[in-house]
């Protein structure tokens, strides 16, 4: 409750699951603990390394250690709350408890960079909602998805035909998707290869408008789409 009265932002009131912990999952569970969030899971297979530094909340204390792990005990060690979990799997190997935990979480964030949530069966989650994240053309766009998983008239797939549109009217959108390059642009849980070159301010903000866009929908019932461009 100190924390998110001194933040003066009114926590969503449940847990939080943040799938993939690497540059954009862990500053968006660094900024959702400091604001009060009572308990967040981290779901990440992979390990950090020295190189992912330079864009991480974590340092080089951390590297060869899990990247779920470490991020929690640092958000752990950041706010006193012990009662974040961490789980060294990927997200579709969870299973038993781990499972019921992560699915039963009020709101859920994938930041793996890939299409992992469109292979989920939305009738399996408890969610109240949803969003994918991540930056993409060298830092110069951030994108968020949101919407309710309870709703039948609305899914990912949606959403990034609402984005296919929106690309025939700008030309930024426009040439980010006509690039070919998406995978090697793309910063999520992906941000482990050494030729991402990408400074940890970039990260952090869009993250911020991410955190803002998820406070918005929160109150909204349909899905949206959120995107942050940035100057050369």
């Amino acid at each position: 409750a100190m924390l998110s009265d001194v933040s003066g932002v009114e926590s969503f009131g449940g847990e939080l699951a943040i799938v993939g912990g690497g540059a954009v999952g862990s500053v968006i569970a660094d900024n959702f603990s400091r604001r009060g969030v009572s308990k967040i899971h981290v779901i990440d297979h992979d390990i950090f390394y020295p190189h992912n530094v330079a864009r991480h909340i974590l340092g080089e204390k951390d590297a060869g250690m899990p990247k779920a792990r470490s991020t929690v005990v640092h958000i752990n060690g950041v706010t006193g709350n012990f009662d974040n979990k961490f789980y060294n799997s990927k997200f579709e190997k969870l299973s038993g408890q781990s499972r019921d935990d992560v699915f039963s979480s009020k709101v859920l964030i994938d930041c793996t960079a890939t299409d992992m949530l469109n292979g989920i069966n939305f009738d399996d989650l408890k969610s109240e909602r949803i969003y994918r994240c991540y930056i993409a053309d060298s830092g110069k766009m951030g994108v968020i998805q949101g919407l309710d998983p309870s709703a039948k008239n609305c899914d990912f797939f949606d959403l990034e035909a609402v984005l296919l549109v929106e690309s025939c009217i700008d030309t930024e959108i426009s040439g980010w998707l006509s690039s070919g390059e998406l995978s090697e642009m793309l910063v999520g849980l992906n941000c482990s290869s050494t030729t991402m070159k990408m400074p940890l301010n970039i990260i952090q903000n869009h993250s911020s408008v991410f955190m803002s866009f998820i406070d918005d929908v929160q109150k909204i019932d349909n899905g949206l789409i959120g995107i942050n461009l940035l100057d050369d």
